[in-house]
């Protein structure tokens, strides 16, 4: 691409930038957006919110670039700001969901197993083992298809199980009812992470009735990175706490103040905003929307991508996808770069799958048909 100034000239672009000059800022935000976000999801382990840091990141820049000092390297005050902010992001997601496993852990002090998902994201793979450590437990990590299998074996020993209801490599939907049914028939207790399911799916915890469960605030409930998290504890887990928001073995519950850490006004703004699209919306209703919206994308790609390298990851056993479609192809990465730079955003996980979500509130039937037309495209330039 060919630039307007030499992009290592630091005093000229931030002069610049400080006049409010819009094609330099988009100029800047070109060439450093891609490896920001990778950077990002190096640390965040997740790629839809390491692309929210950066944008939230580029966002400040803009708003505050009368500040900005011209002394200073430009290309290193994004990269600490992005730094900072995937760590400020993580440690937030990691202090809620270890304190999460934890008061559900000690509801069974007895029980020396806690149960989750091999395919869950990373970090909450390290989370389940944190926790573990510090309450002298051990981590069971067992597909949702096996668990009862493993609960007819084990179940006396099993505190609680923890899954998402959507499969993080394939998109398949899970029965949370059946899951949550089956811990319970061998007294163990069930913890749900509804962050790629709220907003999307039909989610009903009292129907499943579900001991606990969190999620974020960012991915389908409109809220930004550092939105805040929610949680959820079932009134009968309340009834023995010596304090409003303690359970009985004296832990805080996260939900105390209705979210899980004490968030910006800024961010509070963000996420109900977000909710306000959804009041009204039956859960049923955001599910029928997110089903049409797979169904149109999936015969959007056989129709448009049937010569393309491409595969669809087909959940197992015949179950429907949940509010994402993973495809695989060998050159993921790139691909989900192209994607990026025309307007289209997906998650990249290691080594070829590429992750597309499906937001009902604000997705459209027409931004599904066109991010189909990008995709044909992508495809054959990479080819």
């Amino acid at each position: 691409m060919a630039y307007t100034f030499d992009i290592s000239d630091n005093r000229r672009i931030v002069e610049a930038l400080k006049t409010g000059d819009e094609e330099t800022f988009k100029e800047v935000y070109t060439v450093f957006c891609a490896p920001l976000r990778h950077y990002a999801t190096t640390i965040l382990q997740n790629e839809q919110a390491a692309y929210e840091v950066v944008q939230d990141v580029f966002t400040a820049v803009w708003l505050n670039r009368k500040r900005l000092d011209a002394a200073k390297p430009l290309r290193n005050y994004l990269l600490r700001a992005v730094h900072n902010n995937s760590l400020r992001l993580l440690k937030y997601n990691e202090a809620r969901r270890r304190r999460e496993i934890s008061a559900a852990a000690e509801l069974r002090p007895d029980r020396p197993l806690l149960v989750t998902d091999p395919e869950h994201f990373p970090t909450d793979r390290y989370l389940a083992g944190s926790a573990a450590r510090l309450h002298g437990r051990e981590v069971r990590r067992v597909a949702p298809a096996d668990l009862p299998e493993l609960l007819a074996a084990h179940g006396e020993q099993v505190a609680v199980i923890s899954y998402s209801p959507v499969d993080f490599r394939t998109g398949a939907l899970h029965d949370m009812a059946a899951l949550t049914r089956a811990a319970h028939e061998a007294g163990a207790l069930a913890l749900w992470d509804l962050s790629g399911s709220a907003g999307a799916l039909d989610v009903d915890l009292h129907a499943w009735e579900a001991d606990f469960a969190l999620g974020c605030g960012y991915r389908y409930l409109g809220g930004g990175p550092g939105a805040p998290a929610y949680c959820f504890v079932a009134d009968r887990h309340r009834t023995g706490s010596s304090d409003g928001g303690c359970d009985a073995a004296g832990v805080l519950h996260p939900l105390s103040g209705g979210f899980a850490e004490p968030a910006s006004g800024l961010a509070l703004s963000e996420l109900r905003t977000g909710l306000s699209i959804l009041d009204g919306v039956s859960p049923a209703a955001l599910a029928a929307k997110t089903a049409g919206l797979v169904d149109l994308f999936l015969r959007r790609l056989r129709e448009n991508c049937a010569t393309a390298c491409i595969e669809v990851v087909a959940p197992p056993d015949g179950r429907p996808h949940g509010a994402e479609v993973s495809l695989r192809h060998p050159l993921a990465q790139r691909v989900a770069d192209e994607l990026c730079n025309r307007g289209v955003l997906v998650e990249h996980a290691e080594p070829d799958v590429l992750r597309c979500s499906f937001a009902p509130s604000w997705l459209r039937y027409v931004d599904v048909w066109e991010a189909t037309d990008q995709l044909h495209d992508v495809l054959h330039a990479v080819a």
